[in-house]
């Protein structure tokens, strides 16, 4: 059984003025094949979506969910919670405009899930979770402004999971981590001054890669891997840039390529 929510909130006209709506959307779900979709347009909207199990599910799991967020204007918040042994879900948040904040996580026994925010503006800040025991989910996020954050984390034992962070614009930091991982990847791209990279994968056996490719000056990055027959990639083009990388097990393999001036690596490789 389909439980849809389509909800609409955009400005109000009042005597012929344009005045934006402090609306605030809270919606909760519970069971499989749930369907919300929100739409906001003006200043100081907030969302709150909660898609939750019940007892016919996978392990009472909430499978086959879709929620849909876009906001545009300032100072909005969402967040979208897809927890429990979810699986094949999807969450996308889009955000255009200024002091934009996003929140999603799906967790549980999770597996398949995809999770995208998409934040165009200045001062966004995003986080992405996927947590529990998940398996070939994936996690997308784009930036496009400045001052920028991002993380993503995936925890717990995570198999084949998948995480792409991209950003445009002065003064971003994005972070990805994974722990208790093998098999998986972790990509950033980082395009304008004064970035900053953070990637970490550990694993009980893993033949992890990170790449990380960083396109201005002043970039700083950090990746670093623990287990086996892990592959670290990392570029950056400009001036005033900074990267360690640091491997720790067997059969690691490391690449790291500057271009411009006052640039320097350290990488540490371990099989002691």
């Amino acid at each position: 059984m389909k439980n849809n929510v389509t909800l609409s909130a955009a400005f109000l006209l009042l005597t012929g003025n344009a005045v934006a709506q402090n609306n605030t959307n809270i919606v909760e779900q519970d069971g499989g094949n749930l369907i919300v979709q929100i739409e906001q347009i003006g200043r100081y909207n907030n969302t709150v979506i909660t898609q939750l199990p019940d007892e016919s599910g996978y392990y009472g799991g909430s499978d086959d969910n879709l929620a849909n967020v876009m906001q545009d204007g300032d100072f909005n918040k969402v967040s979208i919670d897809q927890s429990a042994s979810a699986r094949d879900n999807v969450a996308t948040i889009k955000q255009a405009g200024n002091f934009n904040e996003a929140d999603q996580y799906q967790g549980g026994e999770s597996g398949k899930n995809i999770a995208t925010i998409e934040q165009k503006g200045n001062n966004n800040q995003a986080v992405q979770r996927q947590g529990g025991f998940g398996y070939g989910n994936e996690a997308y996020l784009t930036q496009q402004g400045s001052g920028n954050k991002a993380e993503q984390v995936q925890v717990a034992e995570t198999v084949g999971n998948y995480m792409r962070i991209s950003q445009k614009g002065d003064d971003n930091t994005a972070l990805q981590n994974q722990y208790f991982s093998f098999n998986d990847e972790a990509i950033i791209l980082q395009e304008g001054d004064d970035n900053f990279g953070k990637q970490e994968q550990v694993s009980y056996t893993g033949y992890n890669k990170a790449t990380l490719n960083q396109d201005g000056c002043r970039n700083t990055s950090t990746q670093v891997q623990t287990g086996d027959k892990l592959i670290s990639h990392v570029i950056q083009t400009g001036n005033d840039n900074t990267s360690m990388v640091t491997q720790t097990g067997a059969h690691h393999t490391s690449l790291a390529e500057q271009i411009g001036n006052n640039n320097s690596i350290l990488i540490t490789q371990g099989n002691n």
